[in-house]
This record gives C-alpha cells, sequence and structure tokens, in this order.
C-alpha cells in the first residue's frame, strides 16, 4: 500500500509536478524482456503504473531511464543519452537529439536494436547526465586532459564546468522540458554559499538563466573573407510573457564593423526561437581579434549580455615548405589545395616507384586519403621508404590505415564509438613539449578544427612497445588518454610520423593547420640508435623484453663501455665505491648513465660521490597519492600522468571507488631546493637528470619492474617513452596482451577491469 499512500499525500501538494515511479530498472526495448527477471518485473511494473494512474490522473508518470516504458507513457525520460568520456567528440550539437541515435547503454545486444528518435509528441525530460566517475583520474581526463591527475577531485569539478553549459544549451535549444545536472549536489554540506560558488555551479547556473540569448557555436577562428554563422536562440523561461529585443554588435578596436538587432516581440512562457545569425569576415593581411556582443533587453531593462572573441587569419598568408621534402601526388589535389591556400615550397612527385631516387630529400609525404595513396602504392614502394627512413630520412604516413601493420611495430586503431567503431575527436593534448614539431603549439591550437569541429576521425593506439612518442594523446571511456592522432615512430636513423589528424580537409577552415603542416615537413630526425649496455636484474629485463629490448645482460664494467649504460642498484655489488668510480669515469667521459631503483642508502651514495644537490627520502607514498609528470626535460616527452598511475588490488573494491595504488612505487626520492642544478621529471622526485661531467647521469628509482600491477600497460608505456628519448633501440616486445580482445569480461574483471 506504500504508492497508494505516497500518492494520496501527496497528490494536492503544488511542488509535486511528475510521479516518478523508477530508477535505472525499467525496459528500454522488447529486447530487454527476453530477459525472464525483466519480464516478470514489467509486470509488476504495468500494475503500479495503473494504480498510480487510478489515484491520480492529472500528473505525468515517468520510469527514469525507461524512455517511454515501451510506448505505455506520456512522457519520454532519458540518462546519460551522451555518455562524454565514450564519446569525446563535444560539442556540434545534441546530435543524439538530432535524428536517430544507437544509445551506448543498449549494451552487447546493441547492434539488434532499432535506434531510437524523439518524435516530440511527447515530452522529454533528461534525467541524469554529465556523470563522469571511476575508479582512475582516466575518465575525466578524456575531458578536460592530464591536468584531472592534479585535482583532488580527479577534475570533476573541471568536467562539469565544461561540459554542463554545452549540454544544458544544447537540451534549451531543442526545447526539451526538462533536465538534471545529477552530480549537482551538495554532498556532506550544510551550507550553500560555497557550494554556489564553485566553477562548475557558477557555470550550470549561468547556463539555465531563465531570460537569455544563448551562443551554440562553439569555433573562434576563421580567414579572411570567409562568412561567419552564429548559432543562436533567446528563451524565455519564466511563467510570464515577456517583451525581448536582441542587438548584436562586432567590434574591431571599438570600431563598429557590423550590427543586427532584432526589434521587439512578446516571448510566452517557456518560448524560445532558434536562428542563425552571418557576417562576412573583413579581408585583411594581418591577423584581427574582433569582439562580437550580444544585449538582449526587457523594455529599458539589459536581461542578457555576454562578448566573444573571435579571431580572423589572412588567408594568402604564405607558409613555405622545405625543398627536400617530397610529396607524393599522383592525381595532382594537393598542389591545387597547396596553391589555394597559399603554402609555397616542396616538390610534388606525381609517381612514385621502386627505382624513384628519394636521395635527394630528407623528407617524404605520404597522404592516403585526399591524395588517393592506395595500400598497392604502398606495397610498390614499401622497400625503398623503409630504407629512406633507416637511413635517416622522415616519412609521414598521414591517414595511412592500410600501412599501420607494415611499420617496425605494428599500429592499431584505437576502439571508439563512431561508424567502424573509430575514435572521433574535437580535443587533443600535447604532451611532448621538446619535441621540434610541437614547440611552437600549445593545446588550445587542437581543438574545434573547423565548421564541424573535428581534430581527427580515428586514433591510434598508443603502443607498449617500440621506439614510439606519441606528440598528441587523447582517449576515451576509462581507459585515458591512451589514443594518439599524431605519433613519431623511429626506425634505424630516421623517423615515421604516423597522423590521423584532418590536416588536408581543414587547410581552408583552421588557421593553425598550414603551422602544423609546415611544422611537420620541416622535422628532421637527429637521433641514431645508441649503443646499450644492460647491468640489470631478471625483473627489469623481462620488464625491457616487453617494450622491445634486444641487448644482452652485461657486467657492470661491460655495460659502462656503451654510449648509455642501464644498471639496476641491486647490480651495483658489494664494492659501492669502486662501482662509483667507474660510474664517474664513464660520466666524463661523455655517456649517459641511467640508475634504477637505488635504495636510499645507495642513492645519497651516488650523491655524495659526485657532490650532487638532493635530500633523499623513502619513496612510499600516503594513501591515494601518486606521481605525475613534470615535462621539465625532454626525457619527459610522450609521458601522460595515466602511465604512473600504478594499481594494484583493483578487483577488492567497487568500480565507482577510487583505485587502491602501489603504497611504494619508489625505492627513494629526491627532494631539491631552488636553484638546484638537475631537473626532475617527477612530481614526488623519483626521476632525478643531473649533469656530471660531459655525461648525464639519471637516477629512476621508479618501480616500474614490479609484476604485480593490475594494469602493466601503464608502466610499460612509461619505460617505452623513456627509453626512445634516452636513444635505447627498441622493436617488437614479448609481452602477451591482455585486452578486450583476448579476455572474457569476467576475467577482465578478476584483475580489476571495469
Amino acid at each position: 500500500h506504500f504508492l497508494e499512500a505516497l500518492v494520496r499525500r501527496d497528490r494536492n501538494n503544488p511542488s509535486v509536478v511528475i510521479w516518478s515511479l523508477s530508477n535505472e530498472m525499467s525496459p528500454i526495448t522488447r529486447y530487454d524482456l527476453e530477459n525472464p527477471k525483466m519480464a516478470a518485473m514489467t509486470r509488476c511494473f504495468l500494475r503500479i503504473i495503473e494504480e498510480a494512474e487510478a489515484e491520480d490522473d492529472s500528473r505525468i508518470i515517468q520510469m527514469s531511464s525507461a524512455m517511454d516504458f515501451l510506448g505505455r507513457l506520456r512522457m519520454y525520460n532519458l540518462h546519460y543519452p551522451k555518455s562524454w568520456q565514450a564519446f569525446p567528440d563535444y560539442p556540434p550539437t545534441a546530435y543524439w537529439l538530432d535524428g536517430s541515435f544507437l544509445f551506448p547503454w543498449y549494451g552487447p545486444a546493441r547492434d539488434k536494436m532499432p535506434a531510437w528518435s524523439w518524435r516530440k509528441d511527447k515530452p522529454l525530460f533528461i534525467g541524469e547526465f554529465t556523470c563522469v566517475f571511476g575508479a582512475t583520474p582516466d575518465a575525466q581526463a578524456c575531458i578536460v586532459g592530464d591536468i584531472a591527475f592534479e585535482d583532488k577531485d580527479h577534475g570533476t569539478e573541471r568536467v562539469n564546468a565544461k561540459l554542463w553549459p554545452m549540454e544544458v544549451q544544447a537540451y534549451r535549444r531543442q526545447d526539451v522540458s526538462g533536465f538534471c545536472a545529477w552530480a549537482f549536489v551538495l554532498g556532506n554540506r550544510t551550507e550553500v554559499g560555497p557550494v554556489l560558488e564553485r566553477s562548475d555551479v557558477a557555470a550550470h547556473t549561468r547556463a539555465v538563466r531563465p531570460l537569455a540569448v544563448l551562443d551554440h557555436g562553439y569555433r573562434t577562428q576563421w580567414f579572411s573573407g570567409d562568412e561567419l554563422s552564429f548559432p543562436l536562440s533567446i528563451h524565455n523561461d519564466t511563467r510570464y510573457n515577456r517583451e525581448l529585443a536582441l542587438k548584436l554588435e562586432i567590434t574591431c578596436d571599438e570600431e563598429v564593423l557590423w550590427q543586427e538587432t532584432m526589434p521587439p516581440k512578446v516571448y510566452g512562457p517557456a518560448e524560445n526561437l532558434a536562428f542563425t545569425s552571418r557576417f562576412r569576415a573583413p579581408v585583411t593581411e594581418q591577423r584581427l581579434d574582433l569582439l562580437l556582443r550580444a544585449t538582449l533587453t526587457c523594455g529599458e531593462e539589459i536581461v542578457d549580455e555576454w562578448t566573444k572573441t573571435l579571431r580572423v587569419w589572412p588567408k594568402s598568408r604564405e607558409r613555405t615548405f622545405p625543398p627536400d621534402c617530397a610529396i607524393y601526388d599522383p592525381e595532382g589535389r594537393l598542389a591545387a589545395l597547396f596553391a589555394e591556400r597559399g603554402l609555397q615550397g616542396g616538390i610534388f612527385l606525381p609517381t612514385l616507384e621502386e627505382r624513384t631516387d628519394l636521395s635527394a630529400f630528407r623528407a617524404l609525404w605520404l597522404n592516403f586519403a585526399e591524395a588517393k595513396v592506395h595500400a598497392a602504392d604502398w606495397r610498390r614502394v614499401r622497400g625503398i621508404v623503409e630504407r629512406f627512413v633507416r637511413e635517416g630520412g622522415l616519412v609521414i604516413l598521414d591517414k595511412a590505415e592500410p600501412v599501420w601493420g607494415d611499420l617496425p611495430v605494428p599500429l592499431k586503431a584505437y576502439p571508439g564509438h563512431a561508424p567502424g567503431r573509430r575514435l572521433e575527436i574535437t580535443y587533443a593534448w600535447g604532451r611532448a613539449p621538446y619535441h621540434p614539431v610541437m614547440a611552437r603549439f600549445t593545446d588550445d591550437d587542437f581543438c574545434l578544427w573547423g565548421e564541424d569541429y573535428y581534430v581527427a576521425r580515428s586514433c591510434l593506439e598508443t603502443p607498449q612497445e617500440g621506439n614510439a612518442i606519441p606528440l598528441l594523446v587523447a582517449g576515451t571511456d576509462r581507459a585515458g588518454l591512451t589514443a594518439t592522432p599524431l605519433l613519431e615512430l623511429r626506425h634505424g636513423c630516421g623517423s615515421y610520423l604516423v597522423s590521423t589528424l584532418e590536416l588536408f580537409p581543414k587547410l581552408l577552415e583552421a588557421p593553425v593547420v598550414a603551422n602544423l603542416v609546415v611544422a611537420l615537413a620541416d622535422y628532421r630526425p637527429e637521433h641514431r640508435p645508441a649503443t646499450v649496455g644492460a647491468c640489470l636484474g631478471q625483473e627489469s629485463l623481462v620488464r625491457l623484453r616487453e617494450v622491445g629490448f634486444m641487448g644482452q645482460p652485461a657486467t657492470l664494467a661491460e655495460a659502462l663501455q656503451a654510449e648509455v649504460a642501464l644498471i639496476d642498484g641491486a647490480c651495483l655489488g658489494e664494492s659501492l665505491e669502486e662501482a662509483l668510480e667507474e660510474i664517474g669515469a664513464a660520466l666524463e667521459a661523455g655517456r649517459t648513465v641511467y640508475l634504477h631503483e637505488l635504495s636510499e642508502a645507495q642513492t645519497r651514495s651516488v650523491l655524495n660521490a659526485f657532490d650532487l644537490p638532493g635530500e633523499v627520502l623513502p619513496g612510499a607514498a600516503e594513501p591515494e597519492e601518486f606521481d605525475i609528470f613534470r615535462h621539465t626535460h625532454p626525457l619527459a616527452n610522450g609521458m601522460t600522468h595515466n602511465y604512473l598511475y600504478w594499481i594494484v588490488d583493483k578487483a577488492k573494491v567497487p568500480p565507482w571507488t577510487a583505485a587502491p595504488l602501489h603504497p611504494e612505487p619508489a625505492s627513494a626520492v629526491i627532494r631539491l631546493k631552488q636553484g638546484d642544478q638537475a631537473t626532475q621529471i617527477t612530481r614526488r622526485g623519483a626521476v632525478t637528470i643531473y649533469p656530471v661531467g660531459k655525461g648525464t647521469l639519471v637516477i629512476d628509482n621508479l618501480r616500474w619492474q614490479l609484476p604485480d600491477f593490475d594494469e602493466p600497460e601503464r608502466p610499460r608505456r612509461y619505460l617505452m617513452c623513456l627509453l626512445t628519448n634516452l636513444g635505447v633501440p627498441l622493436a617488437a616486445g614479448a609481452a602477451k596482451r591482455m585486452s578486450k580482445d583476448t579476455e572474457t569480461a569476467e576475467e577482465r574483471r578478476e584483475r580489476g577491469v571495469f
């Protein structure tokens, strides 16, 4: 009799507008009824609905996250129609409402189910949205980048502040009847004031202001002479008629270039108007910063006002390709595109054969999409291309999916939720600031390109083996930033730059693309494989084999004769003083000595022997404490914080709680003072780099070799990048991969992968 008592008690309460009878436990499609338990529960719910309607037929009934309960209800309800970390291609539109859509929570039977579309014959309520959580900060990092690892809340407030306004504005323009930002809660607080001051709550409050002119466009950069379009909407979400007028203007240095007004119009309660305003950018030979101002008035009162900075770039601004860069262009498509964009230089090759002489070039660009290069072309020239790279050349493989498996380390596509299981992204983050290609760019350059905002329509999985350095990172779901749309793969003395970026499609839309294309063509690999000596314990050697190390174990004396010596603390022997003398001689000779997992006592002895600064402390970590990277040295190129988030015993905790981390991720750490002549690439001081004599001393006390990590791909990627940056040659690794491709769901759950 609970429902009967509840309805009779509250049916005269004016604050009750909907009876909501379930939460996330109802059928969505008829396929769900194939489950006997769901079918039985559905019969029970049908009785409940009938009883509620009999007690009160004046209110709508909903079943949260159940659509319209197989057509039985007068209202739709959706929870998380788009899981942002699973679909990080925000924000173009609320396309899950624009047309048909297969929801991510359809699960394994997704391909059997019909797509859903909002017919708008029933009101729609978004029950919950933009709740990003998980056992690690990786889900949040897919939305806001590596900074998620640096926040106590795993970046959740940053995610909300970024996504809540996007989603709220999309729903308001679609005329959704209601929505609930589920994570907008007080928690254990009793004071509302501090909560309202949070950045995400303030952003939500701003987005739901009742009288508003909303901007649904996120593009901010155009070319000279382009048409600028501004998708806008006016809203009166009050209970009264309001006479609203809008004024738009664009200024440059306070000079008005364009103005548009909408005369006063009466908007009824909950009435809105969606429209697009257009402006032609002025022709210019230099960059212009424009200011768009929107002012909404009700009578004499300004009820909403905001500004937005727009940047206009000259279309014909010259960019010069290096003359030693060859571009294979069999149909002349790229040459025409370069001419239209104003790009100069480069040599366009109409043919490329096995007998083609590439000795006059230092770089070769192969585009497999717009230039119409095919897999057959690759098979014909694969031999000369491989030799060209091995001898020090650069080959840019642009959208080269047919050849990914033929590279020195096979690459594969990163799975996503776009057609073909591709990962499409509108944001990427740079993780290699010391790389020549990336030196002149910031993260703001790698987001929201052009009219549809896409930076890449597919991504690669960051390898766990070989000499690979991701220059840009992205991600989806809860795996973190382990996808890449731009990767350097070193081979011999040269490199492949493998790109999935939308470079040529956006050459006439995104001003940064021309600069990036030239930066890629300008890059000249200046590395060569170093000779390597490895005096390592068995566990370290096993982990090195997993990432592709090909060297053989050596004695300490033998290892120190190589250009790069990899030495475990446990292999320094009983006579540490003698070992340090040999290490000192190697450093004076200009070699690189990499010391791994030194004890506290050994670390102090090394610092004292070479008169190096730093206070040595225990390497144990406090609960929920972990290391993050400082990109202050080239050795950190390609690293993301994900690589240092070392998880143990994850299967013992629920998936919504913080993952348990290794209690002693380092054998010792070093604390430096300001002004000390050393560089640390981790926050806790586990990895410190010292110049000693003519050489370089790297003390890496991170215990990456331990076998008890639940997700060994994290330390493997760290080690792969570190060794590559040290110049250590790597090949395909020997690790048995544990992934969705080879494990059952039960096996993944046992090792704590949710």
